[in-house]
């Protein structure tokens, strides 16, 4: 079997599996440079750990971001991985190690960032401001991906118990809190909205709203703004300022119930919100020693 032959049976794998488009989509954009490489006819019983190694080796001739050479890396281990288990071509996977990526501090945005980014929000449609407003408290006060947004049905929000369902990624479903606020911005859009629909989110001819569509909105309000923001940045600004809060109303913060609010797989992955909270708590919140003895 050719290396093409079994990278198209990989994905149709992954689709009769049920994954997302969105995930399928990224496979199809990471493994092709793979593909490439070996050269898309040559026989999958020639592939070895030594060829995955040059070719991983070539990323780093490349200008590439730290996180996007190991998302190339990361997609290419679990098709060898695949490989391994389907037609036992032999791989050391431990010897494809994903590389190791920096760490950044997210910014978190200021009271006065929040509010210029809800009144840089615009349109010459009431409706649709008014749904952009929505969508926009929803990833602040709640965390929402994008495709969070988009799958949003109006029968799983909650108003009486302030809550939402919503399904996240591997189809996942979780409950999520709603503020006051982000139920008034829900509250008003839906009143405002001429159409009927299923789906809470809907586009100017009442059509089920695209994860591009919001990406798209995202980007407009960033440079109408002038603040350097992402999607995936307000659902960090959310788990921080959750943890920040937390510490500073008990003193404590659990990390498994901020889990389950992101919809993590991993506490690992929630743990670095608990680290940037408890360094900014503990900045807040700083007595210089040395201005102590100065007595300045």
């Amino acid at each position: 079997m050719t290396v093409s032959d079994a990278y198209n049976k990989f994905l149709r794998a992954k689709q009769l599996r049920g994954f997302s488009p969105k995930t399928i989509d990224s496979y199809r954009c990471f493994l092709p440079p793979f593909i490439r490489f070996v050269g898309d006819s040559i026989d999958i019983s020639t592939l070895n750990t030594d060829i995955a190694l040059d070719y991983i080796q070539t990323l780093f001739t490349r200008p590439l971001a730290d996180a996007t050479r190991a998302t190339y890396v990361r997609h290419l281990k679990v098709f060898l991985r695949w490989l391994k288990e389907k037609y036992n071509v032999f791989f050391d996977l431990t010897e494809i190690v994903i590389p190791k990526t920096g760490k950044k501090v997210v910014h978190l945005l200021s009271p006065d960032e929040v509010m210029k980014l809800f009144s840089s929000v615009s349109s010459k449609i009431g409706w649709i401001q008014l749904r952009n407003y929505a969508i926009l408290s929803l990833m602040l006060d709640s965390g929402l991906r994008q495709g969070e947004i988009v799958s949003l049905l109006w029968c799983n929000v909650d108003y009486s118990r302030k809550i939402a369902l919503v399904c996240g990624k591997g189809k996942k479903e979780r409950y999520i809190p709603l503020g006051e606020f982000s139920i008034d911005c829900l509250s008003k859009y839906r009143q405002a909205c001429p159409f009927k629909s299923e789906y809470v989110f809907v586009g100017r001819r009442g059509e089920h709203i695209t994860g591009n569509a919001v990406k798209l909105f995202v980007q407009k309000l960033r440079k109408t703004s002038g603040i350097d923001f992402s999607s995936h940045k307000l659902r960090h600004n959310f788990a921080t300022n959750y943890v920040i809060d937390s510490l500073e109303r008990t003193g404590q913060c659990d990390v498994f119930t901020l889990q389950a609010l992101m919809g993590h797989e991993s506490a690992k992955t929630t743990e670095v919100y608990l680290h940037q909270a408890a360094a900014m708590v503990a900045l807040k919140n700083n007595h210089s020693h040395l201005d102590g003895i100065m007595g300045v």
